[in-house]
């Protein structure tokens, strides 16, 4: 029988893994980083991030609140670190309401040092969504939605979403697990230029499918009803 753990090796291993976010072998901890003066018009004191996200639109509410919620989680647990290299994060709300990407874009080039894992469902900053400050920040989005964005020489994508291609491995493994559930899709999507591109992009992954299934598709005004149950039908 294999001596037992003793309280200390016990101890270690917890710290171990309180230390490790994921895979990610410890991000965060004590440290003697300090921010350029030159480089943050937020501060120097704290990292000022802002999270992107829509979740306090009238529209649909709560849209990509999970965005917001996980940024709070990992600065909580990257804080009782010691923060990154010794810099405590202090997250800023960027809640674009669904159409105010612009006016939050505006106000992360005023009050934070960049933007991190968040994103805009309407992220083109065009029209009555302009952006009307160009502070030169290089983002790390979560999400990406229009091609705009995503071709933009400020921009690093944690999740690569190429703005000329889908990839078809999610419904071709749903097609290989149930192979019913695809005989007839529907794409539903918002009268906005970044999402009418995504959808052009979607059609073809039907196609691809080992048994292309019946595709209709579903245009509908980012003002338009709410009830959802005679278009479900």
């Amino acid at each position: 029988m294999g001596r037992g753990r003793t309280a200390a090796e016990i101890q270690s291993t917890t710290e171990e893994s309180a230390a490790s976010f994921g895979t990610l072998q410890r991000p965060c901890g004590p440290g003697t980083a300090r921010i350029n003066a030159a480089e943050s018009v937020a501060g120097t004191d704290k990292l000022y991030i802002g999270v992107a996200n829509d979740r306090s639109g009238n529209i649909v509410r709560g849209a990509l609140a999970e965005l917001w919620e996980s940024s709070k989680a990992f600065t909580k647990w990257c804080n009782r670190q010691g923060g990154l290299a010794g810099l405590h994060i202090e997250l800023v709300d960027l809640d674009a309401q669904l159409f105010e990407a612009g006016k939050q874009h505006d106000r992360a080039c005023l009050e934070t040092f960049t933007m991190v894992g968040g994103g805009f469902i309407v992220d083109e900053f065009e029209g009555a969504n302009r952006s009307s400050i160009d502070c030169s920040m290089v983002e790390f989005p979560e999400i990406v939605v229009s091609t705009a964005r995503y071709t933009s020489d400020r921009l690093v994508s944690a999740v690569p979403n190429p703005p000329f291609m889908r990839t078809t491995s999610g419904a071709k493994q749903l097609a290989r697990m149930q192979p019913t559930a695809l005989s007839k899709v529907e794409f539903v999507y918002l009268d906005l230029e970044s999402t009418r591109s995504d959808h052009e992009l979607a059609l073809p992954v039907a196609a691809a499918l080992p048994e292309p299934p019946v595709v209709t598709s579903l245009l509908y005004s980012p003002s338009g009803s709410t009830d959802w149950s005679e278009k479900a039908k």
